[in-house]
């Protein structure tokens, strides 16, 4: 009953316009959870998450490492035969990404590229969470393409985008950014190789993904999605 109270009082200050005050006061509720906890793991995720939050909105560099930490714990703290196992590692994958665009430190990347991978071993393909994770380990295979040039990443980033999408139903609230990221690879291909497939099927998928969205509509994903659209055409 305690940590769920804790979890509670975790979503009520990580609204956006409290974020710059209560940082501390999340690192000492999630201190406070025993290690031995099932729950602990699940709130160090939960910590990490409003960190990258804070990181958007403040861009204080120290959010980013105490972003990968938290990330990091959780996923020592969660059984390999856990359910949530592959949730905590893309989690963590996801953190690093974020500091890799930012910092630049190729150790980041090359260390989300094997956890991604290895939360894409263990999803079952049934699992709600495959999409995630094959998104996740795609464009952590995009970001060493655009590192270091090697077309086989951008080829395996676009099989493995092209599978996030096959495994996310219409009904996956993140299927337009799925779309989105298949998108951006096929197009980085269309600039390496030239071949018009490629940018044909960048404008179907952004059609495609536009059909999400109504005219009212203000999800940021809309604006994504049109201007990738209209980089393709």
């Amino acid at each position: 009953r305690l940590v769920a109270a804790l979890l509670i009082i975790i979503n009520k200050l990580c609204d956006p316009e409290q974020l710059k005050g209560s940082i501390q006061t999340l690192h000492a509720i999630v201190d406070f959870i025993p290690d031995d906890s099932p729950e602990k793991p699940a709130c160090l995720s939960r910590f990490s998450d409003i960190l990258m939050t804070r990181f958007a909105h403040l861009g204080d560099v120290k959010d980013l490492d105490s972003m990968v930490h938290a990330s990091r714990c959780a996923d020592k703290l969660t059984p390999n035969e856990s359910l949530d196992k592959s949730i905590r590692l893309r989690g963590f994958s996801k953190a690093l990404q974020t500091r890799f665009e930012h910092l630049g430190d190729m150790k980041d990347l090359k260390e989300a590229i094997q956890v991604s991978y290895h939360a894409f071993e263990l999803v079952p393909d049934d699992c709600f969470d495959t999409p995630a994770c094959l998104d996740v380990f795609g464009t952590a295979l995009k970001y060493r393409f655009e590192c270091l040039g090697d077309i086989e990443d951008l080829e395996d980033a676009i099989e493995t985008m092209r599978l996030a999408n096959e495994f996310a139903s219409n009904n996956n609230p993140s299927k337009p950014a799925y779309l989105g990221n298949l998108a951006i690879a096929l197009l980085l291909r269309f600039k390496r190789l030239g071949d018009i497939k490629d940018l044909e099927d960048t404008v179907h998928i952004m059609r495609h993904a536009d059909n999400f969205f109504t005219s009212a509509d203000d999800n940021p994903n809309k604006i994504t999605c049109r201007g990738i659209l209209a980089m393709a055409l």
